[in-house]
C-alpha cells in the first residue's frame, strides 16, 4: 500500500529521480511537540534552531537502492541560511556495516564568509513507548552554497532491524539544526572567510 502522504525527492549520483510508491519514502515535520525534551523551535540572541521528524516509510525497500543514493528532506530556513538534511538508508563510506547515516547540507551562500552550524539527531518512538535513543551530533563551519558535513550515524541497520524503532517497516529521526548566531556575527563583523580552513567537531551525549 503506498504512503498516505506527499513523494519527495531521492539523489544519487549526482542525479534527482522521482520516488515511486514501491521505493522507500521519507516524511518530514516540523511539529515535534509529542516529545517534550525537544521544543519545535528556538530563537534567541546566540542561536537559532528548528527541530524536524523524518520518518522513512519502507525500511526493507531501501535494501534496494544503491549505496550512492540517500533521501532529503525538504529546503529550511533556519538563523538566515537554507539547509538540507540526507538521509542513507545504507551509507558504506561509513562503514561495511552500512549504518544509517545522516549529513547537513548547506543551500545557500554563507553570510560572511562562514556559518557555524550543528546537526543533532535520535531515533524516536512515534507512539510513546520507548524513550529517545543516544543523541549524537556533528558540528561544522560552512563556507560557500553547497558545502556539506557528514555522515552522523544514526544507528546501524542490524541494531535498528533488533530495536523497537523500526515498527511496520518505518522508522522516525528527529533531527535538530542549530545554527551559532554569535559565530556568524563574528565572521561579518570581522569579514572572516574560510582561508583557515572548515573547523568540525562530533559528539555523542
Amino acid at each position: 500500500m503506498a504512503p498516505n502522504f506527499s513523494i519527495t525527492s531521492l539523489v544519487g549520483s549526482g542525479k534527482e529521480k522521482k520516488l515511486s510508491s514501491s521505493v522507500a519514502q521519507i516524511f518530514e515535520s516540523k511539529n515535534t511537540n509529542r516529545f517534550a525534551t525537544m521544543p519545535n523551535l528556538t530563537d534567541t540572541e546566540v542561536a537559532r534552531s528548528m527541530d524536524l521528524l523524518l520518518k522513512v516509510e519502507g525500511h526493507s525497500e531501501t535494501m534496494a537502492m544503491s549505496d550512492g543514493e540517500f533521501i532529503t528532506s525538504k529546503k529550511r530556513s533556519v538563523g538566515g541560511h537554507d539547509w538540507a538534511v540526507h538521509l542513507r538508508p545504507k551509507d558504506h563510506w561509513a562503514g561495511r556495516h552500512r549504518p544509517v547515516t545522516l549529513k547537513l547540507v548547506l543551500l545557500s551562500e554563507a553570510r560572511g564568509g562562514d556559518v557555524k552550524a550543528k546537526l543533532s539527531c535520535h531515533l524516536v518512538d512515534p507512539a510513546g513507548r520507548l524513550e529517545p535513543s543516544e543523541k549524537k551530533s556533528i558540528s561544522h563551519k560552512f563556507c560557500k552554497s553547497g558545502d556539506f558535513f557528514g555522515p552522523l550515524e544514526v544507528t546501524a541497520r542490524d541494531d535498528l532491524v533488533a530495536s523497537g524503532y523500526l515498527a511496520d517497516d518505518s522508522y522516525t529521526v528527529q533531527c535538530r539544526i542549530t545554527v551559532d548566531m554569535t559565530a556568524t556575527t563574528v565572521a561579518l563583523a570581522e569579514q572572516h572567510g574560510c582561508d583557515d580552513g572548515a573547523v568540525s567537531n562530533m559528539e555523542i551525549a
